[in-house]
């Protein structure tokens, strides 16, 4: 019996099939987490995960740019 590699799959690698570089980490999703990706980019690029300044500093940019 021979061994098998993990297997890695990724939206990202769906999409850039030969990236230059890439970078994993693992981790272990806490009970009840979401394993829906769009569910994760929502909430991770909210304003409300973001620090205060950030969502200011962002905030005068939008301002400023119109």
């Amino acid at each position: 019996m021979t061994e098998q590699s993990p297997c890695f799959r990724s939206l990202a690698f769906r999409e850039i099939p030969t990236p230059d570089y890439a970078d994993v980490c693992l981790a272990v999703l806490p009970d009840g987490a979401s394993t829906e990706p769009a569910e994760w980019a929502e909430r991770l690029f909210s304003l409300e995960s973001m620090p205060r300044w950030v969502a200011a500093a962002m905030g005068l940019r939008q301002a400023l740019s119109l």
